[in-house]
């Protein structure tokens, strides 16, 4: 029989062939496939980006990718400690190379940054049309959204609806609310327990000696207070009643991002990308980025496939450097002219 160290040989080379049938039949029972190969330090996902052979056959690549995906593997992890890079090329155009950058690198930073970069030999000089390979990573990277949109919506149950709209009374009643949230433009209140069992930084401030303590009372002045009524219609009830503008949500965000109130940040993630549009994504997707939110960064990602206008600015590479990093674009930062020196 077969060492561990051999079936785990055999794994990975059904998986570099393509070979689904083989992978689940010697696969292990619960195998992570957020494990790297030892020989390489490659994720697994990452052996899918531009395989051998892959023109002759896409889509058995494509159902490799689904299997892994559905079966753990991730496709935002960065490989440990790959050592080589790879370049790809044409069999009738071996000048025309095009280097894939994968060390460091997660299964989808290296397939947003290959795509750009036969994107660019198509439109460029050369002339090599890598229209098909480009279509193979297109799709690729939209599975690869979609797994972790839905891997990181963050469970959810059946409630009553009479639970939710009791919740819902509690909030409003104000009679008892021990708690007051000033804002910009106004204040709000709650139930003190409620937020301090919510967040860490909130339960924080009341137990400590700060006046926040003392006074039942949290100033969040460069928050608008429409923000801050969303954050609680969201704790209470995990919903909401009425459409709510981007920027509004994006304030909720930070907000919740700042109390570490993490269920909250989900809720709200899922919200935004919905509300992606040209004119805010550059804000949204700079921010997701930053704060590494894994939904919005993939909901982003998917939203600049399908952008004319957000194409053209990756193009004319006019984006922040956070949303060029949160594509898959390396940015590299001109080194500033020496100073000239006057001689004494």
């Amino acid at each position: 029989m077969a060492t561990n160290d051999g079936k785990l040989e055999d794994m990975w080379l059904a998986l570099e062939d393509g070979d689904l049938e083989t992978l689940k039949i010697i696969t292990p029972a619960n195998f992570d496939w957020q494990t790297a190969n030892t020989n390489d330090g490659r994720m697994p996902l990452q052996e899918l980006v531009m395989p051998a052979g892959l023109l002759i056959d896409p889509l058995k690549w494509k159902l490799l990718a689904r299997w892994l995906l559905d079966h753990g593997a991730d496709p935002l992890q960065a490989n440990g400690h790959v050592t080589d890079d790879e370049f790809v090329w044409r069999t009738e155009n071996k000048g025309a190379k095009i280097l894939i950058r994968k060390k460091g690198r997660s299964a989808m930073s290296t397939a947003l940054q290959l795509r750009k970069e036969m994107r660019d030999a198509t439109d460029g000089q050369e002339k090599v049309d890598w229209t098909p390979e480009i279509a193979y990573l297109s799709e690729l990277i939209q599975m690869f959204s979609r797994s972790v949109s839905a891997r990181d919506a963050g469970s959810t149950a059946n409630v009553k609806t009479s639970v939710i709209e009791r919740w819902a009374s509690m909030l409003q009643d104000t009679s008892d609310h021990s708690l007051t949230i000033n804002a910009e433009g106004g204040r709000c209140t709650a139930h003190g327990s409620m937020l301090s069992a919510s967040s860490p930084v909130v339960k924080a401030c009341l137990n400590s000696g700060m006046v926040e303590g003392s006074k039942r009372s949290i100033d969040v002045k460069d928050c608008p207070v429409a923000a801050v009524r969303l954050l609680l219609e969201l704790l209470y009830t995990g919903g909401i009643a009425e459409d709510i503008a981007a920027a509004t949500a994006m304030h909720t965000l930070l907000l919740a991002h700042r109390w570490q109130i993490g269920d909250v940040v989900r809720m709200v993630e899922n919200l935004l990308a919905g509300l992606l549009t040209d004119d805010n994504f550059v804000e949204i997707a700079s921010k997701a980025e930053l704060l590494s939110l894994p939904v919005l960064k993939a909901a982003c990602i998917s939203f600049s496939q399908s952008s004319s206008a957000i194409q053209k600015m990756q193009k004319s590479r006019s984006l922040p450097e956070a949303v060029m990093k949160l594509l898959g674009i390396s940015v590299q930062k001109e080194k500033p002219a020496p100073k000239k020196r006057r001689m004494l």
